[in-house]
């Protein structure tokens, strides 16, 4: 290159963000600007040598979400009269099955993880007492459908991909009719 001032300027591959820039010794930090990819202005002076200007990139985050919601008439899909069950706890899993973080749903029955590696994850919900898991995968429209296996109140595994948000994972729950229990004495008689 002629002496004179340069800048670099970096595309970045689909699903990649830049890194903050300028956060450490400039022979190993950053230098493309977060929103431009561009690095600041560099003067060569004649026989100059600059091998300084970086770009850090990382994958974008991801996210998973959705509602959990009182299946009224148990179709498994979230009716536009069917309303959002708040404080139900909700658990985030890796595709190992292993707990990796927690939330409890809002006023309105939403949850959302976010920040997300990119990966696979699935979702466990806590049923409350009294409450019921709906029928999962109802319909065609897996926006609205419950998602929670009705009998261990887990989701099926989904992957996320860089900057992905699967706004589609519910869990429809109702209430248990009420009903009589038969417990039995210590000495084995059935109670009336």
């Amino acid at each position: 290159l002629e002496p004179g001032i340069y800048s670099v300027g970096f595309d970045l591959p689909e699903g990649y963000e830049f890194t903050t820039a300028n956060v450490g010794n400039d022979a190993n930090d950053s230098d493309a600007d977060e929103t431009m990819g561009m690095s600041e202005p560099v003067t060569l002076e004649p026989g100059d040598d600059n091998d300084t200007v970086d770009a850090g990139i990382v994958l974008k985050k991801s996210g998973l979400g959705d509602t959990v919601f009182f299946d009224e008439d148990k179709d498994g899909i979230q009716d536009a009269n069917e309303d959002g069950v708040e404080g139900v706890g909700v658990w985030l899993l890796d595709d190992n099955g292993d707990i990796i973080d927690q939330t409890a749903t809002d006023a309105n029955g939403n949850y959302s993880f976010e920040n997300l590696e990119p990966g696979t994850y699935s979702v466990d919900f806590d049923l409350p007492n009294g409450y019921e898991f709906t029928i999962a995968d109802a319909g065609n429209d897996d926006a609205n459908d419950s998602d929670a296996d009705p009998v261990t109140g887990a989701t099926a595994q989904t992957t996320l991909a860089p900057d992905e948000f699967d706004a589609t994972l519910d869990a429809g729950i109702y209430l248990l009719e009420p009903g009589i229990t038969v417990e039995k004495f210590t000495n084995g008689e059935d109670a009336d």
